[in-house]
């Protein structure tokens, strides 16, 4: 087991595009910010599964999977339908790390995961 070494320049939370993600949805392989790591934690495990990117004890190779799925575009899968425009009933706008946490992130989050 292993913390956590090495940061992707890349790594953004996966619901609001905030920099620096401290957290990890495991079961989802994507990154999130302080503020849609706790919307995700109301959703219940069986959706989430949230765990420290600073702070927890990782398997390296849990770790190398979650970084690898979400660098190679995880994340789209769980916004595929939700961000179709051509999906009027659905179609959402993915908030911005500057959006009020409730109830622009927290909708977008729970439409997205709550499927």
């Amino acid at each position: 087991m292993a913390r956590p070494k090495h940061r992707v320049n890349t790594d953004i939370c996966a619901d609001c595009g905030a920099f620096e993600p401290g957290w990890a949805s495991l079961n989802r392989a994507i990154l999130l910010c302080d503020d849609c790591c706790g919307v995700h934690r109301s959703l219940g495990r069986h959706i989430s599964q949230i765990k420290s990117l600073h702070k927890s004890i990782w398997h390296t190779n849990l770790l190398n999977m979650v970084h690898t799925l979400n660098d190679n575009g995880a994340n789209s899968i769980w916004e595929h339908s939700l961000l179709d425009p051509s999906n009027s009933k659905i179609n959402r706008r993915k908030p911005q790390a500057k959006d009020p946490l409730h109830p622009i992130k927290a909708d977008f989050i729970k439409a997205k995961h709550q499927h």
